[in-house]
């Protein structure tokens, strides 16, 4: 299901077009805030504000190395 979907944007981030390893980068953000607010697994409020704070941060720090080639 989603993992699939994360893990296939990441290969293909990475073969073909580096802009959607980035967008699923901060997609999986995007899904622990969902995850904060009630929706999907329990897991510990810490662990899911840790881990979109760090997806989403990842993912801006990524989309500008390289001179901005991979937004």
């Amino acid at each position: 299901g989603v993992s699939f979907g994360f893990a296939a944007a990441g290969l293909v981030g990475l073969a073909v077009a580096p802009w959607l390893l980035v967008l699923a980068i901060a997609a999986h953000g995007v899904l622990d805030l969902l995850k904060h607010r009630g929706l999907g697994a329990r897991v510990p409020t810490w662990y899911l504000v840790g881990c979109a704070a760090f997806d989403l941060a990842y993912a801006v720090w990524l989309a500008t190395q390289h001179g901005g080639s991979f937004a």
